[in-house]
């Protein structure tokens, strides 16, 4: 039985979680890529998405992202030799999406409002002398 058992759990540090379990799939699934070149849109495809969903429903759907410095901090970097660099590429990203997402009429995806709930649609000034916040 034991070796049964064993055949069946997956190891991650000194806990094993079998397949199926939620901290199993939790846990294979937060594996970020490693960015090899400059970042760009991608295949994120949120506005797609968020009519898709809205279209299964008369209320309002809302919509968030995670934050493009949560994901900077989180992936693997052989291109940017700067983090806030990173940062800004991620976020010039997330932008795009969010601009797509507000014009198909996403409600306060355009002020960074329901898209954005902590304001990382805000941009500071990139110039080392200046820590002005521009919107």
């Amino acid at each position: 039985m034991r070796t049964r058992l064993r055949r069946w759990l997956y190891k991650i540090g000194a806990v094993a979680y079998p397949r199926g379990h939620i901290l199993h799939d939790f846990l294979e699934a937060r594996v970020f890529p490693r960015i090899v070149g400059p970042v760009g849109r991608g295949r994120l495809q949120y506005a797609a998405m968020w009519k898709t969903a809205q279209r299964m429903t008369r209320k309002p759907i809302k919509f968030g992202t995670i934050l493009p410095e949560l994901i900077a901090a989180s992936v693997e970097d052989d291109y940017y030799k700067d983090p806030v660099e990173r940062t800004w590429a991620i976020s010039d990203a997330l932008n795009a999406e969010l601009n797509e997402l507000a014009d198909a009429g996403c409600p306060g995806a355009a002020d960074g409002g329901a898209a954005d709930p902590h304001g990382a649609g805000a941009r500071q000034d990139r110039s080392a002398s200046s820590t002005s916040t521009t919107w």
